[in-house]
């Protein structure tokens, strides 16, 4: 289960980085959904003054969560459907109020009840959509938003949240199309084209992705998106080293400081020897030291902000990613791009345990092994977790912290708690920390397959070699992982562990994932010489 993002009365936007627009879009939908929400009460405080209790309680729960308070407005909205049960608005209202305490579940539960009984309440039906959206359920996301749109053809937010629900689910027809709407209502707003480019990407049309991200840096030079993009793009797609270095060096110049900065200078300086770097075999990534580690490292794109799920991690010769944030939605990812996320999708089975034994001088991790913890206020727990978000998302990373270990401790069941306590505790190298929120977060899911692949990044940086290779070994019974995932395992096993029969699977599924890895003439060399 994902955490609820920010949420607004009548109609509701999703907060996660799902947009194909981007943050800009994303303000600018939140902004707008509280307008409608404006509206909506208006209507509703007619039925104040001497009102029947049915509507007090209706107005009393929206109040309420207007302050914050969401688990008392939830008892007013309860008692709300108890009361008017065939009123769908008083439904979309307890969907709002369980989105906003952490029950997305109940949520959904609650807008799909509205839209039974109206279907043609717009504002369940875009709450829902975006619902999914942040959930990942893109094709359910896209299918609602749709059905938004047809009864509010002139929500232009929503139609951008429909481009990236459309580009996550593959449907890159139907994001032509809906691009080609926005286009011809909102002229090129850089955001949608950022987010129509990867539809191109999809439909193999790199070239004119590569155009029409041009003209979105041209219409908005700050935009730090398409920037980034434009310059994974030329890198990872295209070729095209000089221009990628330009890109990377014209992101890395923002103002203010974007959030990959780093990696993307890295990555710039890597690709002026990117020559020298397809010569070296494949070599162990570095062990851990008390230098901050990035991401992309050597001949890797950095990581991009807003055209597919998953961030790029480090090539095989590199370090594995630093920072294993929540991936951004509708992001371009380089074809070696693994799965990294705080909070991930969750898949049908428990992984089997993997025994790898670690080579002498190779310290063991002593696990702590908690049980699963019974469940907390969540109602308590929801606001503390949405501060720790703001936080992380402005690199307060000390409140970030603070917060989420507050929202653990409310509710010790709240599992994105603990997995964003590993998140941030891995960033600021707090291992031991980030390691004992992982495990209490497994405990609660021990299916969470990028959280496991995120326990095992930590083990690695921590020293662990041998539990954090059983860990990937794990988490790739869960996820399918990536030629960059596969190749940092394989390295593991083969110049740490000397496991070399353990390394061969995963070089031969690194080349399978990705035959043109800059690495892949070496890793066929090494191939050939261990048979």
């Amino acid at each position: 289960m994902l955490p609820p993002q920010q949420v607004m009365t009548t109609q509701k936007r999703s907060g996660a980085k799902a947009a194909s627009a981007g943050g800009a879009v994303e303000e600018r939908g939140c902004r707008a959904a509280r307008r409608l929400s404006a509206l909506w009460l208006a209507g509703a405080l007619a039925l104040g003054g001497c009102a029947p209790a049915g509507p007090r309680s209706l107005l009393e729960g929206e109040k309420l969560m207007e302050e914050g308070q969401y688990g008392t407005a939830l008892e007013q909205l309860r008692k709300a459907t108890q009361l008017l049960p065939r009123e769908a608005r008083a439904w979309n209202f307890l969907g709002l109020a369980s989105h906003r305490a952490g029950l997305p579940n109940d949520a959904a539960e609650a807008y799909q009840k509205a839209l039974t009984l109206n279907p043609n309440l717009s504002a369940a039906r875009f709450n829902l959509g975006c619902l999914y959206l942040e959930h990942r359920r893109f094709a359910d996301a896209a299918r609602h938003l749709a059905s938004y749109l047809m009864l509010e053809p002139k929500k232009s937010e929503a139609r951008l949240l429909l481009l990236a629900a459309q580009v996550q689910a593959g449907q890159a027809a139907d994001a032509e199309k809906t691009y080609a709407e926005i286009y011809k209502t909102s002229g090129g707003l850089p955001e949608a084209m950022n987010g129509y480019a990867v539809a191109q990407v999809l439909r193999k049309r790199t070239r004119e992705a590569a155009a029409t991200l041009y003209s979105a840096v041209q219409a908005k030079p700050d935009y730090a998106p398409a920037v980034l993009n434009l310059a994974v793009l030329y890198h990872g797609y295209l070729n095209n080293p000089t221009q990628a270095v330009h890109y990377y060096r014209h992101y890395a110049a923002l103002n203010p400081r974007p959030p990959f900065q780093a990696q993307a200078i890295q990555a710039a300086a890597a690709l002026e020897s990117l020559w020298q770097a397809a010569q070296t075999p494949p070599a162990p990534p570095p062990a851990a030291t008390n230098a901050a580690p990035v991401r992309p490292t050597n001949a890797t794109p950095a990581t991009p902000v807003n055209l597919a799920p998953n961030p790029p991690p480090a090539p095989p010769v590199s370090p594995p990613p630093s920072r294993p944030t929540p991936p951004p939605t509708n992001a371009l990812s380089h074809p070696s791009a693994p799965a990294l996320a705080s909070a991930p999708a969750v898949t049908a089975a428990a992984p089997g345990a993997v025994s790898v034994p670690a080579p002498p001088g190779v310290p063991r991790y002593a696990y702590a092994r908690p049980a699963k913890p019974a469940a907390g206020d969540r109602s308590a727990a929801a606001p503390l977790y949405q501060a720790g978000e703001k936080a992380q998302k402005e690199r307060r990373l000390e409140d970030a912290l603070k917060n989420y270990e507050a929202a653990a401790s409310a509710d010790p069941s709240f599992f994105e708690a603990h997995a964003r306590v590993g998140v941030v505790a891995f960033e600021t190298r707090d291992y031991p920390k980030a390691l004992a929120a992982y495990e209490k977060a497994l405990a609660i899911q021990p299916e969470a397959g990028n959280t496991r692949y995120n326990f095992g990044l930590a083990l690695y940086y921590a020293g662990f070699l041998a539990d954090a290779a059983a860990e990937l070994e794990q988490a790739f019974q869960q996820i399918q992982g990536d030629a960059a995932g596969h190749l940092l395992l394989a390295n593991c096993y083969a110049q740490q562990l000397g496991q070399p029969a353990k390394a061969r699977p995963h070089y031969q599924k690194a080349l399978a994932l990705e035959p043109g890895h800059i690495q892949a003439n070496a890793i066929r060399q090494w191939l050939l010489e261990n048979p």
